[in-house]
């Protein structure tokens, strides 16, 4: 809405907290615009560390420097373009973020889950002979790209205002889940090394059931997921 002759300019001040974080401090000024010397727009971008990495925070205020009869419009409008601005920046984080990884595909919740019940029949032929290094080993394969997938989506919900994130929830639980999956196969491979230990084969058995419910389990989590990534996208602004 603004004439080709518009400016705009920022002030910026980054203020870092040492290993904590930092924050990029900005107000952004419009000149020869008519109305827009009345108001400016200050933001400020939260950059904290957690224990996966870092965890980014965008806040925004609009402050009016005069009165004016357009109050609500230009709130309107700034927090708009602001959503905006937000949403394209959550997208090219997430592109970036994946481009660190090995490339991941929708598609690839059901290739877990075959992959899942697989290892089940492996499983159930180890059980007998009592080895499972191979086993454990494909399993922790697995484990690492569900929860590949699973980082993925949750790169999805941060950058989407879209209120689906109870999908985006399963795929995390699916993934801390079969986490707790391989802690019990490990721990029954680990009593298979005492064999005056009773109920060894009753854990194995135990873990493949787990694992099979998990196989399950994700093949649903698949469709869930396809439905929500066709929602967020039909969701997204565009200039």
């Amino acid at each position: 809405m603004a004439p080709p002759s518009a400016k705009a300019f920022k002030t910026q001040y980054l203020h870092r907290f040492g290993a904590l974080g930092l924050c990029l401090e900005s107000s952004t000024i419009v000149e020869d615009v008519p109305m827009t010397d009345c108001f400016v727009v200050d933001d400020r971008l939260w950059i904290c560390q957690d224990h996966n990495g870092c965890t980014v925070r965008a806040t925004f205020q609009i402050r009016f420097v005069k009165t004016t009869m357009f109050r609500r419009i230009i709130e309107s409008a700034t927090r708009t373009e602001f959503e905006k601005w937000w949403t394209r920046f959550g997208e090219m984080m997430m592109e970036l973020q994946c481009s660190d990884y090995v490339s991941i595909d929708d598609d690839d919740f059901e290739l877990v889950a075959k992959e899942l019940e697989e290892i089940t029949q492996m499983l159930e032929c180890e059980v007998q002979d009592m080895v499972l290094p191979d086993t454990l080993k494909k399993i922790r394969s697995s484990s690492m790209r569900l929860s590949i997938v699973a980082k993925r989506a949750s790169m999805r919900r941060a950058s989407k205002t879209a209120p689906k994130s109870g999908n985006i929830n399963m795929a995390l639980f699916a993934s801390n889940a079969y986490r707790f999956a391989v802690s019990l196969v490990e721990k029954s491979a680990s009593a298979l090394k005492d064999e005056s230990q009773s109920g060894n084969v009753l854990l194995i058995l135990a873990a493949n059931e787990t694992l099979l419910a998990l196989a399950e389990q994700m093949k649903e989590l698949s469709a869930a997921n396809k439905i929500m990534v066709s929602a967020l996208e039909s969701t997204t602004c565009v200039k």
